[in-house]
C-alpha cells in the first residue's frame, strides 16, 4: 500500500498532537514542582535513547545558589517528570530527521 500526501498529512497532524499533549503534560508537571516564592523553573535536558541527564533550576529570591539568572534552588525531579520528558522526545521524533 502506498502512501498519499493526505495520509502524510494526517500523520503529520496526529504527530504534532501527540508531540502538544506530551509537551503540556510535561508542563504541568513542572508547575507542580514549584513551591511559595518560586518564580520560574527552567529544565536543561539530554534526552536520548540510552541517556536521560536532567537539570532543573527553580528561582526564587531566597534560592540556596547564585548565577547571572538569579538565585535558584536546584531539584532531583520525579520519576514522572523523568517519564514525560522520554514521552516528549518520543512525540518529537520525525522518521528520518530525529528529534
Amino acid at each position: 500500500m502506498r502512501n498519499t500526501d493526505s495520509d502524510n498529512l494526517a500523520n503529520q497532524h496526529d504527530g504534532l498532537l501527540q508531540e502538544q499533549e506530551a509537551f503540556d503534560r510535561l508542563g504541568v508537571l513542572l508547575h507542580g514542582l514549584l513551591g511559595p516564592g518560586d518564580e520560574r523553573i527552567e529544565l536543561t535536558a539530554s534526552v536520548t535513547t540510552s541517556t536521560n541527564e536532567q537539570h532543573f533550576y527553580i528561582f526564587n529570591p531566597n534560592g540556596r545558589f547564585s548565577s547571572q539568572n538569579g538565585p535558584f534552588n536546584d531539584h532531583g525531579g520525579t520519576s514522572e517528570v523523568s517519564r514525560a520528558i522520554k514521552d516528549l522526545r518520543e512525540a518529537s521524533y520525525r522518521v528520518g530527521l530525529g528529534t
